[in-house]
């Protein structure tokens, strides 16, 4: 058995999480728990019946990006604080100009917080 973390670009919940969880171990020889707040797959797996790029494919397969060990370490996130963000609609808007600039890989917006949380 091998283990491997990997980290994962996408989620919004917990329920995504799962997502990514339950389709791992539906793979052969895979066990995995999927933790939304490190964004993070903790996988463990048997070579001889899936290798690595299977089991990236399925996140993929999700709706969601693995980032590899290089790209990992140059990731950066910040939380912003957005004064006058107060509803769904203003939300959408934060999210869609910050997605818009170059080099940002995520984009979580909550409009009751206001906050943005910038993953670059």
């Amino acid at each position: 058995m091998k283990k491997v973390d990997l980290k994962i670009v996408g989620m919004h919940c917990t329920s995504c999480a799962l997502s990514i969880e339950k389709a791992l171990n539906k793979l052969p020889g895979v066990k995995a728990n999927v933790n939304y707040v490190l964004e993070k797959a903790f996988v463990e797996y048997d070579p001889e019946k899936v290798d690595i790029s299977k089991i990236k494919e399925t996140i993929k397969d999700t709706g969601y990006d693995v980032l590899d060990e290089k790209e990992a370490e140059t990731i950066k996130k910040v939380n912003l604080k957005v004064s006058g963000m107060d509803s769904p609609h203003c939300s959408m808007i934060v999210e869609k100009a910050l997605k818009a600039t170059k080099g940002v890989k995520e984009v979580k917006t909550e409009f009751t917080m206001q906050r943005a949380i910038v993953t670059f």
